[in-house]
């Protein structure tokens, strides 16, 4: 996790997660784990968790998008 926050922090890179990957995946912040009633957050608090419209926001202003994954 220490590349991903020096990453954000050197480049000023928003790092945020797919909501409906992320519930998948067992990952929720402060918010979602009160919302779902989790014992707690599973994720760092250097990451958001955002949905469609976010990621369409930011496609419209950007030059570039990058995924990892399949």
């Amino acid at each position: 996790m220490l590349r991903w926050q020096a990453l954000a922090e050197t480049h000023g890179v928003d790092l945020v997660l797919c909501i409906s990957s992320a519930l998948r995946h067992g990952m929720v912040d402060q918010e979602e784990a009160q919302r779902y009633e989790c014992s707690g957050p599973t994720i760092s608090p250097i990451f958001a968790i955002s949905g469609l419209g976010q990621l369409v926001d930011a496609c419209a202003h950007s030059d570039r998008f990058i995924t990892f994954g399949g």
